[in-house]
């Protein structure tokens, strides 16, 4: 019996094995600071890859307040292993207070396709660690995104700060955002009253191919008689599948078909 080329190609593509498929990346960050009298920050990242494809050109990016710096060549992660990244920066003019450190670790795919994540540390600066609530609280709402929309790539984030204090604060805030998201304002300051709460919009876009969610990073911080504070926020990006342009598209027909009947009566009639 002789079979079609393309019905033994089909089986042929059924008993190849699992691990023919797609490698994937799967990078881990343990991240820790500590100050010195000095002001000097030690940074420490243990950068593991636990998935079974190489992550190459791996770069470190630290962002602190109004101040970032990168860290280029690191290499390339490969399957199960570990990149170590130990450096001391001196920083003469850090103020007192607590600080958030916001570590992003950037890598490529073998066909150049980048991604990015982020993880977050806290430390304090001469000052004693204590258990008081900051002043300021803040909040997320984040968007919830149709992929099967063509044109809902852009949605509002909301964001509330709280100010729990009997003075005003002027918090400025950040936001890190994972693959495929960009916030439209990488920062934003806002002055929130006594006692009171302050809600603003950002705005977020999520590139087309992205078919997931994405998470979001917000840090906040102010300075009070030369003291800084830092709060967070964390939240996820949604997407959901539905028939979004399905209702229009039945709309749209009935406008066609109801613009096709008058226009054959008007021929009619002439």
């Amino acid at each position: 019996m002789r079979y079609p080329a393309k019905f033994i190609l089909l089986i042929l593509l059924f008993l190849l094995p699992s691990a023919a498929s797609a490698g994937y990346i799967d990078t881990k960050i343990d991240l820790s600071c500590a100050v010195d009298k000095k002001n000097d920050i030690a940074v420490n990242a243990m950068i593991a890859n636990k998935g079974n494809s190489t992550a190459y050109r791996v770069t470190l990016s630290l962002f602190m307040e109004e101040w970032a710096q990168k860290f280029d060549n690191l290499g390339d992660n490969q399957p199960d292993g570990m990149l170590k990244f130990n450096e001391t920066i001196s920083m003469p003019g850090l103020k007192p207070g607590t600080h958030i450190l916001v570590a992003r670790i950037s890598f490529e795919e073998q066909n150049g396709t980048s991604h990015r994540i982020y993880q977050y540390c806290s430390f304090s600066c001469k000052t004693d660690k204590t258990d008081k609530e900051p002043d300021l609280s803040l909040e997320l709402k984040p968007p919830l995104f149709n992929v099967r929309s063509f044109i809902e790539t852009k949605k509002k984030m909301e964001f509330t700060i709280n100010n729990r204090s009997k003075y005003s604060l002027s918090p400025v805030i950040s936001f890190f955002l994972s693959d495929g998201y960009t916030a439209g304002d990488a920062s934003i300051q806002t002055t929130v009253p006594p006692n009171n709460k302050v809600s603003g919009i950002v705005v977020i876009e999520k590139d087309k191919s992205i078919n997931q969610g994405g998470n979001i990073l917000a840090v906040a911080w102010y300075d009070k008689d030369g003291i800084i504070s830092s709060v967070k926020a964390e939240g996820t990006a949604g997407v959901e599948e539905k028939p979004f342009l399905f209702k229009w598209y039945l709309i749209f027909s009935v406008i066609i078909l109801i613009a096709v009947t008058i226009y054959k009566a008007i021929r009619r009639q002439s």
